[in-house]
């Protein structure tokens, strides 16, 4: 089968790697690529074009043996995709490094990140020695929804990093709130932007299916099949930088937004400042994966490890890196699931009509403190927790509240020295 599609650069892949309990012979890996080979058109899929347009071509027979795709082992991320061949139908390779670990490597001419998710997830069963069904056809599904626009090119700055607080962020944020990761993810991209001094604009998700039901298949059919939804920036941005990083009222008025407006279709706007994705596999980036004018990318894989990859073309749109930012509004959104599980309330400060006078000391080490409402910020860096403690000082609701942090060394054992990270808790108890 013959179809177009929107080009790829020839250098972006996706790669992850793959561990399991026992070591990995030849044999397995020879049951792997055939498993994937058999269950997936797209592994098989020739990309040809003149720049401007991608024909992708799906022979019915394999054209390469497990041992072309299988590379020396001990191959790393970079040389397997440069030994990507795409015109000539070498879509993906995979090696092994290590007795109980497989390098897994795609260009992203061929899978989006929801078929990602479908790729790893059918390798890890096949590397267990267990049969994966045959997934849906991408060609009639290409020419009936044809992909979003994917250009790329330039010098990028990747910075990859883990979640702090990954327990909060992606299982308790979404059953509190209803949002979904890409949701949340986006929006951390908007407050980011807000926090660094960005200009207002819209930021786009790239994903499947959000607005109506995915037909028979899709949902395990590998290709790209992923489109453009764009949001707004929405007026609660306007708050000061510090609710923005502490979890405060905003930070849920913003989400929610976000997730109302995806749910409605996104907005018409097709000029993003930023692209997000999300995949609930583990996932690792090379080559251009982003507008070529300067728009930041940033993915989120979510398996097992919460690990954001932000790709910016010379310091992204406005000469700003979002990567430093886009961080510390994570953590924000990590400390806004903490507070609604303390049960603090939400919704935006009324104005006192008189001042209410509050107290707050720091206790240092294990000691347990009865209080009305106890916020564990234990997994989130010491920093953010006393800036969230104050912020929580100044718009208290009365009673007491205890702000759990990461332990530091009491200042008063340390000759009058500021506090340094330790290990044991560090509390500070508010009363008022």
């Amino acid at each position: 089968m013959t179809f177009s599609v929107p080009p790829v650069p020839s250098s972006a892949v996706y790669w992850t790697t793959l561990d399991t309990t026992g070591p990995v012979e030849d044999a397995d890996l020879r049951f792997l690529v055939a498993g994937l080979m058999d269950a997936h058109g797209a592994l098989r899929a020739v990309l040809t074009g003149d720049g401007s347009d991608c024909v992708v071509t799906v022979p019915d027979e394999v054209r390469f043996s497990p041992t072309d795709i299988i590379a020396a082992e001990g191959t790393g991320p970079g040389d397997l995709a440069a030994s990507l061949d795409p015109a000539n139908g070498r879509v993906w390779r995979l090696s092994r490094l290590s007795d109980t670990r497989v390098l897994l490597c795609v260009h992203r001419g061929i899978i989006d990140a929801e078929s990602w998710s479908t790729l790893v997830t059918d390798a890890r069963m096949l590397l267990e020695g267990k049969a994966v069904a045959p997934g849906g056809d991408w060609g009639p599904q290409a020419e009936m929804d044809p992909p979003a626009t994917f250009a790329g090119g330039g010098p990028s700055t990747y910075k990859t990093f883990d979640v702090s607080d990954a327990d909060a962020l992606l299982d308790m944020l979404p059953s509190q709130t209803g949002a979904s990761h890409d949701e949340i993810l986006l929006t951390a991209v908007l407050l980011a932007r807000a926090a660094a001094g960005m200009p207002a604009a819209p930021v786009a998700l790239r994903a499947r299916g959000r607005t109506s039901p995915l037909s028979p298949g899709v949902g395990r059919t590998l290709g790209r099949l992923d489109r453009q939804y764009c949001v707004s920036s929405p007026a609660t941005l306007d708050a000061p930088c510090g609710d923005l990083l502490t979890g405060g009222p905003a930070v849920r008025r913003t989400l929610e937004a976000v997730r109302n407006e995806l749910r409605n279709g996104g907005s018409a706007d097709q000029s993003p400042e930023a692209t997000v994705e999300v995949s609930s596999a583990k996932l690792s980036v090379s080559g251009p994966v982003r507008p070529v004018d300067g728009i930041p990318h940033v993915i989120l894989g979510t398996q097992r490890l919460a690990r954001v990859t932000v790709v910016d073309e010379r310091g992204g749109a406005g000469g700003v890196l979002l990567w430093p930012h886009l961080e510390q509004s994570l953590i924000s959104l990590s400390i806004l699931a903490r507070l609604i599980e303390a049960g603090l309330p939400q919704g935006p400060a009324e104005s006192p009509t008189s001042t209410r006078e509050t107290t707050a000391i720091n206790l240092f080490g294990p000691r347990g403190v009865d209080a009305d409402r106890t916020v564990d910020l234990t997994q989130i860096p010491e920093i953010n927790g006393f800036q969230v403690a104050k912020r929580l000082q100044r718009e208290h609701p009365g009673g007491t509240t205890m702000v759990r942090m990461p332990g530091v060394t009491d200042p008063k054992s340390t000759g009058g020295r500021s506090g340094r990270v330790g290990s044991g808790v560090t509390g500070r108890f508010i009363t008022g």
